[in-house]
């Protein structure tokens, strides 16, 4: 494995991730912690919103990894923390 991002939720999650850093989204890998490669809360904060709310900003604190955030948001399946 060479660190690159996999596939679906990872592809999307660091786009977003990208866009919020100012970095090419080529930079972006599986292991990075959001926080470690220049992230703020107010980024973390909007990506939260840009997730449509899918975790909170506390389950971004404590999954700050691409892979692992990725992981639970695949897990919750596409309709969590959508209002209905």
């Amino acid at each position: 494995m060479t660190g690159g991002v996999e596939y679906g939720y990872e592809r999307k999650l660091a786009a977003l991730w990208a866009e919020a850093l100012g970095v090419p989204v080529e930079r972006i890998r599986r292991g990075d912690n959001f926080f470690e490669i220049g992230g703020t809360s107010r980024a973390a904060a909007r990506l939260v919103v840009a997730l449509e709310r899918r975790l909170s900003v506390a389950e971004f604190a404590r999954t700050p990894t691409l892979a692992r955030m990725a992981e639970l948001l695949e897990q919750r399946g596409p309709d969590a923390g959508q209002r209905k």
